[in-house]
């Protein structure tokens, strides 16, 4: 090796210069070279090693961390650090020596906290880093590769990526053998178990596995086993794998033989295992076979991993062996190539390929769940099936697990499809559609930063409400947060999902200083150790922010979410705000808006603001009250109902009139109108989301429908996205995620409103759908003062279209025992369905009550039909004006 490619032990060494060249590991420079040469291959510059603070920790959070650290053969896990450069640069380390991590309990009865003093970090162009990092780095998350027990006594009870003893639990064919036979519905070949006399019998759980005691000389248990129970012929093929042994071929008859002449005073165990018939397309008798598959089978190993809470298969690669070898010896075999190009050399066309390729990633899946139920903390599992039969007939056999999840083999080709020159657009497109290391490091991301929160304390104020079970179910379960609910609500069936739950009365937002000091003197006098203050509804939010001022948390200020609330208000700043380099002046986003607190107001709001007109709560929330307006009386009339019917906040709860039922009275904006989510840390903008919205059911406003990802030109969302942040900033909003309303114009983009919370609806859900982002855990992140690493994607995942429900038009429907039976059983993977509020008879003033939505890989077209054929069946819009179609109409 090239003096240049060796490693300085003053430069890798954590402690920066503080050790000699020969006092760095074996590991660490065998690793490093093995890097640089991996690099090389891939045509990739060397390693930086200038030494510079990255990420400097600001206010006691760490900003750049993702918490996921990747330990392994460089060879094996570039691949996968190059896609984390991609979709999250300079996030995610590689950690080359055990060196760089130290391992330290918090506290007496606390778990382990593992800390990174050093990695190497790629961005997204492949370039790669080495840096030191002062402080350490915490780590929520190990992508552990490597069996060694070194690493285990460092990370202890740190999550990992392959759960701790996974590799004896599921690696191994005894352990394959016994962890299938307990798992329903999975075929298996027919197995024989033999352990060494004085070693524990494994129990015969299924009728394909039988385990017997090898005693010398003794084969009569061997043989009834084989041949009395299993039924197997004595011409039959077998696999046999002994202990510490090369794997063998034999027939059934010769198997006692075998045993006998090598089962070794050190064997444990040996496994036999019949041989399943190899795959031949259809109606391809066996004298046709070509040079390419004459006695030649394959095996196709497929990689899944546990992505947006269900099973996705990321690779399925075939290895060709020769007919004489063993199912699970692999180092002669073959590169592996993809099963559709394996399949096309055994003569399969293009839809028996598709067709195949599909059934394969099916049973993949299957497989995945079944094991996960006894490995409930599994991410990634490689499966190996076998093809068995002919193309009609074909089934499935589990030969073995793997639970690294074959990523050497997806690094392998990986590495093989870099050195390959590009080439035209294949005439023939492929039949399997693979997403690669993506969902991977997805799905690693995310457990990591749930890693990060785990066990950190949050004040919530306000959200005992019908909508927010399940939010606090899952901050409980997924994200490991301890959880205190400050509400007025007495007892709730989810208030048992959280932590702590304090009784007080909020709805008074007039007393919000006073509120606040007595929740500060109760935090207090409970010692509550809380990281962050958040409100999940808006009329909390300026309390909230006020008790995060107090107790000096990280957070916007009181003033900023006072602004937010306040609709008039938020338009007189927008408007007066200077231009903001080296984006777009901010006023020209902005739009009138006249507060309106008495009748003698409107008077003098006309003066300033043509009809038609919006008039709505200057404090609302959810576009209760909201209606278009065309004359003075029309004016006069709304305001006097709307100010008789709704005074104080048990006349309507949740709807802001804590603050009064004071109005506003706003310019009527024509265009489109869309929803822009924004993500923001430190005033920097982290993301940004785009949806389109339907139709409003004039005069009113409600939100009819959605669809994501958008349809606009990129060029105008750009222009959205642009408007929504620079609004933020231009109010005082700083971190968090904002939902920002706004209507495309023909003079551009305009403001109706900032919404300073997560967007409520459908929209946190499908913008994970689409796009990956989990923005509920991007606001706890923000909360807390941490940086969420969203993934970069090329395209969207899925497209998304959804209704709203109200009771005035579609409750008779939705209170049918068979419509309500038929949407609660929807297939979760194309259709959601979720009440938000009881459906009842009399609703005064309209909000949405429940939400409808399809998804489709393909195509919005696709996820509309589907849409509209579920509405039709069951018949949604049988007491609304307009059909479903009317609402989904813009949508092109």
């Amino acid at each position: 090796m090239s003096s240049s490619m060796e490693p300085r032990a003053s430069v890798l060494s954590p402690s920066g210069g503080s050790k000699e060249d020969g006092d760095v590991d074996h590991e660490l420079s065998a690793n490093w070279a093995e890097l640089l040469k991996t690099l090389h291959v891939l045509r990739l510059p060397k390693t930086t090693t200038t030494e510079f603070e990255l990420f400097p920790q600001r206010d006691g959070a760490l900003e750049g961390n993702s918490g996921l650290i990747v330990y392994g053969r460089p060879r094996d896990v570039v691949p996968l650090m190059l896609q984390s450069g991609v979709l999250c640069p300079m996030q995610a380390m590689l950690v080359l020596s055990r060196q760089w991590l130290s391992c330290t309990p918090d506290q007496a009865d606390a778990p382990s906290t593992l800390r990174a003093s050093a990695g190497v970090l790629f961005d997204s162009n492949g370039n790669s880093y080495f840096r030191r990092f002062s402080p350490s780095r915490l780590v929520s998350l190990v992508v552990n590769l490597t069996d060694d027990n070194q690493l285990r006594s460092v990370i202890r009870d740190v999550p990992r990526l392959r759960p701790q003893g996974a590799s004896e639990a599921i690696d191994t064919p005894l352990a394959t053998c016994q962890l299938l036979s307990r798992c329903e519905h999975v075929r298996q070949p027919k197995t024989v178990v033999v352990v060494a006399d004085g070693e524990p019998l494994p129990p015969r759980v299924a009728a394909r596995l039988e385990a017997v005691v090898y005693r010398a000389g003794e084969p009569g248990g061997l043989r009834a086993a084989l041949f009395d129970r299993l039924q197997l012929r004595p011409d039959c093929e077998m696999w046999l794998r002994l202990d510490g042994q090369d794997p063998i071929g034999c027939e059934a008859k010769d198997v006692c033989n075998v045993v006998q002449s090598r089962f070794r005073p050190s064997t444990r165990t040996a496994v036999a295992v019949e041989r399943v018939c190899a795959f031949r397309p259809e109606n391809a008798p066996a004298q046709e076979e070509s040079e390419w598959t004459r006695g030649q089978t394959f095996t196709v190993r497929c990689s899944v991993v546990l992505w947006r809470d269900r099973p996705t298969t990321v690779a399925m690669l075939a290895v060709v062996h020769r007919t004489d070898q063993s199912l699970y010896s692999h180092a002669d075999a073959p590169l592996p190539v993809s099963l559709d190009c394996t399949l096309k050399r055994w003569g399969c066309d293009v839809l028996q390929r598709r067709e195949l390729c599909e059934r394969t990633r099916a049973e993949a899946e299957r497989v995945f769940a079944v094991v996960r139920r006894e490995h409930c903390d599994l991410m990634l599992l490689g499966v190996e099936l076998v093809l068995a039969g002919e193309m009609r007939a074909v089934e499935f056999v589990v030969s073995s697990l793997d639970s690294r999840g074959f990523i050497a083999d997806m690094a392998a080709r990986t590495t093989l499809e870099s050195l390959a020159v590009p080439v035209p657009e294949q005439v023939e497109p492929s039949a399997d559609r693979l997403l690669g290391f993506e969902p991977l490091v997805s799905a690693c991301l995310h457990r990591a930063h749930c890693g990060l929160l785990r066990g950190r304390h949050v004040l919530v104020i306000g959200g005992c409400v019908f909508r927010h079970k399940a939010v606090w179910t899952r901050v409980r379960n997924e994200f490991g947060l301890k959880v205190t609910l400050i509400d007025a609500c007495v007892k709730s069936p989810w208030v048992d999902d959280l932590w702590d739950h304090i009784q007080f009365d909020l709805t008074d937002h007039s007393r919000d200083e006073e509120h606040a000091r007595r929740i500060v003197a109760m935090v207090q006098q409970r010692r509550l150790n809380v990281g962050c203050c958040i409100s999940r509804m808006e009329d909390c939010l300026p309390l909230a922010a006020r008790i995060g001022e107090l107790l000096h948390l990280p957070g916007n200020s009181y003033v900023a979410m006072h602004r937010a609330v306040a609709k008039t208000e938020t338009m007189e700043l927008v408007l007066s705000n200077p231009k903001m380099d080296p984006l777009p002046a901010v006023r020209r986003f902005g739009s009138r808006s006249i507060r309106i607190r008495a009748v003698e107001d409107i008077d003098v709001a006309v003066k300033q603001i043509e009809f038609p007109a919006v008039l709505k709560l200057e404090h609302g929330s959810g576009a209760v009250g909201v209606k278009q307006v065309h004359t003075i009386k029309e004016c006069y009339n709304y305001f006097r109902k709307i100010t008789s019917d709704l005074r104080s906040d048990a006349d309507l709860p949740g709807v802001g009139l804590g603050y009064g039922n004071m109005m506003s009275l706003m310019d009527w904006l024509g265009g489109s109108e869309h929803d822009v989510d924004v993500v923001m840390l430190n005033g920097q903008l982290v993301a940004a989301f785009c949806q389109d919205n339907g139709p409003t059911p004039l005069p009113f406003c409600t939100q009819t429908a959605a669809a994501c990802p958008s349809f606009l030109h990129p060029d105008e969302q750009s222009q959205l996205i642009a408007c929504a942040f620079q609004s933020c900033r231009a109010i005082g909003l700083r971190s968090g995620v904002f939902n920002v309303e706004l209507k495309l114009t023909p003079a551009g983009p305009k403001l109706i409103e900032i919404n300073a919370r997560v967007g409520g609806f459908l929209g946190r859900r499908w913008i994970r759908e689409c796009y990956d982002c989990d923005l509920l855990l991007a606001s706890f992140l923000t909360a807390f003062g941490l940086r969420p690493c969203i993934p970069r994607l090329p395209r969207p995942l899925r497209y998304c279209v959804g209704i709203n429900l109200v009771s005035s038009r579609h409750g008779a429907a939705l209170r049918d025992p068979d419509v309500k039976r038929r949407l609660e059983g929807l297939d979760s993977d194309e259709f959601y369905y979720e009440q938000i509020c009881p459906i009842i008879e009399d609703v005064p003033y309209e909000e949405v009550d429940a939400l409808l939505a399809a998804s489709d890989q393909r195509s919005h077209t696709a996820a509309i039909d589907k849409l509209l054929q579920l509405v039709h069946d069951l018949d949604l819009f049988r007491s609304d004006e307009h059909p479903c179609a009317y609402y989904l109409s813009s949508f092109k």
